[in-house]
């Protein structure tokens, strides 16, 4: 159930910081699981199924302490990632102060004649025509 809360977690929007606060958690949500599971496998195990259940939990909390600190360092790199990601996508939200300049393609004056784009003086006019005829 914590591991669920801490992909959920991941899973939401936010920035780099979010992500750096998420990948801390998950890295020690990650530690504490697995050490709670050393005591608390054995005592569930023993409920269930007795002294069996008992060292049967005792192998289950014993390889949680591996396997659980591990998938918290996994889930704390996914989500500086997913954080450094999101921070990228809200960057990409903001719009051009102006249209983009239209690059004319015809011989440069006094140049070779081959018809490649040069740079010419910013033009309202020629930018929205381009954009006109681009959309």
């Amino acid at each position: 159930d914590a591991e669920r809360k801490r992909n959920q977690a991941a899973q939401e929007g936010g920035g780099l910081g979010k992500g750096l606060m998420n990948a801390g958690d998950n890295l020690v949500g990650g530690i504490a699981d697995g050490v709670t599971g050393i005591f608390s496998k054995p005592v569930q195990g023993a409920k269930k199924e007795g002294i069996g259940g008992f060292f049967k939990g005792v192998g289950q909390g014993l390889a949680g302490v591996v396997v659980k600190p591990v998938v918290g360092v996994t889930s704390a790199a996914v989500s500086v990632v997913q954080g450094a990601s999101n921070a990228t996508n809200d960057s990409e939200t903001h719009s051009h102060v102006r249209l983009r300049r239209a690059l004319p393609i015809h011989a440069h004056p006094g140049g070779s004649g081959l018809g490649l784009p040069y740079i010419t003086p910013y033009s309202v006019e020629a930018a929205e025509a381009q954009r006109s005829i681009m959309s």
